[in-house]
């Protein structure tokens, strides 16, 4: 939600009649701005400005995917950024991907979501690779140095010496394998000088402390996206509630890039996904381990470690159904009217300074009227 970042159409050459008091802006078919006062503060609002699509070549910035990711995405844990967040970008002239998120949502959610993405082959390669490097170790019709037979022992259930013929190395080394290279693949590559894919992330690729070059920053936002490869949107239920991620489909909509550019993923999804993997594996490892017991010990086993392991798993599929069912209404009830900006939930008033805060929705309005000028409503 790039409304934290503050109005776009605020300007240091703003003139006193370009001042309008407003905090309700409407926008007629024409493209006019109306707005009607409910306070005294003066908040401004650009009479004519729109935004663009273009973007100073000094401007244009991306961020290593890496960089991003690092701490456990502790670039996600708040919108506030300091001059270093900044320097940790770089300029460049084409961006890879554009991730566009909501600031309220889960930085972990986050995290797991971009690892899949971005780590998700690498892991079920080497997760396929550990497969097949366990097979050859231990299958005696290649190398067979690592041991297969459990011990010899006796007790209730009189096993005896119980060949694991099964690929009990692979059941136990392959989600670790994944596991590992899921979340720490982009370190991998930093480590084998591998360069890594350059998104833009809010926070990171627009100056936060210079509040001028945040405001032409933020102006250009749909510059960013005319120049990324790739659209990446990080869904959550409230991802459709905020006017700048509503600004940001649309601006992506508007070049004509085509839907195939866009990924698009629930934050749910990552988190669904994972706990089934690691619940799969282990019921596969189980279902081995039990090999050696007699027919009825066997199912035994097999039916208290189902029960007492698929409860918790339970809620996360039905979470998976809500959310899915709450897309759908989101998109079938979708106005941008009804999304939200910082600058009206606080009412145009700066929370520790008192001062007037710009609203930003007469300008993406305008811009939208412009753009889209058939639709003569909002939606």
């Amino acid at each position: 939600d790039l409304a934290s970042h503050g109005c776009p159409c605020t300007m240091a050459n703003e003139r006193p009649e370009d001042v309008l008091p407003c905090t309700v802006v409407s926008v007629s078919s024409d493209g006019a701005v109306t707005s009607s006062e409910s306070q005294s503060q003066e908040l401004e609002v650009c009479g004519t400005q729109t935004l663009s699509t273009d973007i100073d070549a000094d401007i244009l910035r991306g961020v290593p995917i890496g960089t991003v990711l690092s701490g456990f995405s502790r670039a996600f844990s708040s919108s506030k950024a300091g001059h270093e967040d900044y320097l940790k970008s770089e300029s460049t002239q084409k961006l890879d991907d554009f991730v566009s998120h909501d600031w309220g949502s889960s930085r972990f959610q986050k995290h797991l979501v971009l690892c899949f993405i971005y780590n998700l082959r690498a892991a079920s390669i080497a997760s396929i690779g550990v497969a097949v490097i366990t097979h050859i170790l231990q299958s005696k019709v290649f190398l067979g140095v690592m041991p297969i037979d459990r011990p010899s022992q006796v007790d209730m259930y009189d096993l005896g010496n119980v060949a694991f013929h099964y690929g009990i190395w692979a059941h136990i080394l392959c989600p670790v394998a994944f596991s590992i290279t899921l979340f720490f693949w982009q370190d991998m590559q930093k480590v084998l000088c591998q360069k890594t894919r350059l998104v833009f992330l809010d926070k990171m690729c627009i100056h936060q402390v210079d509040e001028a070059k945040k405001a032409h920053g933020v102006r250009q936002l749909a510059g960013f996206l005319s120049k990324s490869d790739r659209f990446l949107v990080c869904w959550s239920k409230r991802y459709f509630t905020r006017l700048w991620c509503c600004f940001e489909l649309a601006v992506w909509l508007y070049m004509k890039k085509g839907l195939d550019s866009v990924t698009f993923v629930p934050l749910s999804y990552a988190i669904e996904v994972y706990a089934m993997t690691i619940y799969f594996s282990l019921m596969s490892l189980m279902i081995t381990l039990t090999q050696g017991f007699s027919g009825t010990t066997s199912l035994i086993f097999f039916v208290v470690v189902f029960f007492t392991t698929t409860p918790p798993f339970i809620p996360l599929l039905r979470n998976s159904i809500h959310h899915l069912r709450l897309l759908l209404k989101q998109i079938e009830d979708f106005t941008i009217t009804g999304s939200q900006c910082r600058c009206c939930s606080v009412n145009h008033l700066d929370p520790v300074t008192g001062a007037a805060v710009p609203c930003d929705r007469a300008l993406i309005y305008r811009t939208l009227t412009k753009w889209f000028p058939s639709h003569e409503s909002k939606e």
